[in-house]
């Protein structure tokens, strides 16, 4: 029995798909927060489109959720470096 084909979809297709910016994207991939992309030749890789429509429903459930189960989930991490701006007081 052989298993159909899963569609995969390059860096460059990726990033407006989700909107954000390729470092933001290794960043979340460091810190397991994003699917691992798969080698596809030496220096090219790609992403499985069911991982990534996985990860998208996720999101969106998070976002739907009541506050007090918000608290329970892992909020995505800054980057190294950043700064939330100052507030005025």
């Amino acid at each position: 029995m052989s298993e159909a084909m899963r569609r995969m979809i390059r860096i460059k297709e990726l990033l407006p798909m989700i909107g954000i910016k390729r470092r933001t994207l290794y960043d979340w991939m460091e810190a397991g927060e994003f699917p691992r992309p798969v080698n596809i030749s030496g220096h090219a890789v790609a992403f499985y489109e069911d991982e990534i429509a996985a990860w998208q429903k996720e999101r969106e459930r998070q976002s739907l959720a009541s506050p007090h189960d918000r608290l329970k989930l892992k909020p995505l991490k800054p980057r190294a470096g950043f700064r939330q701006p100052h507030r005025r007081t």
